[in-house]
């Protein structure tokens, strides 16, 4: 809602709400409504068709800032919470949500900046990691690695400072 007030009566811009998980999102949350077509058994990557985005389109540059590693977190959270996969079963539908963004993506010039790994520090000193992508990014023309101090007051993980591993890459 803040980037449309932003925007608002800028004629040089057009916003376009779109599904950037290839439709995966309202794919999941009919399979799951409708157990009759639900196969815990066969991994999700495999009931579901992902669908190329924004053809409508043909833009110059593709940007995605702080997006590619949170393609599946709430779905993945989702899916969990209804009970019918377990987190084990769920990776290669990480990966293929994931992968399908950055295949989608290399069609065109772009810049990925995203979180490659969350750390965690308890108060006391005890470090902890996990990796958030489940994809390998592409070689680019130019890459750059960095720490961000995303939560030093214990907010985002109850008592535990946070930092993510940020990477950018771009491609022509």
């Amino acid at each position: 809602m803040q980037i449309r007030k932003k925007t608002a009566g800028i004629k040089q811009i057009e916003l376009i709400e779109e599904d950037l998980t290839g439709g995966a999102i309202e794919q999941i949350w009919f399979l799951l409504r409708d157990h009759t077509n639900l196969r815990p058994d066969v991994g999700l990557s495999d009931q579901i068709l992902l669908e190329v985005p924004l053809t409508q389109i043909n833009p110059e540059v593709l940007i995605s800032v702080n997006l590619l590693n949170q393609l599946d977190i709430i779905l993945c959270d989702y899916i969990q919470k209804q009970g019918h996969f377990q987190q084990s079963t769920l990776t290669p539908f990480r990966t293929a949500i994931q992968a399908f963004h950055l295949q989608w993506m290399s069609k065109f010039p772009a810049c990925l900046i995203t979180d490659i790994s969350e750390e965690l520090q308890d108060k006391n000193g005890n470090k902890s990691a996990k990796t958030l992508l489940h994809t390998d990014l592409p070689q680019g023309l130019r890459r750059d690695k960095w720490w961000w101090d995303f939560d030093n007051q214990g907010t985002y993980h109850p008592g535990s400072r946070t930092r993510m591993e940020v990477q950018a890459i771009e491609w022509s």
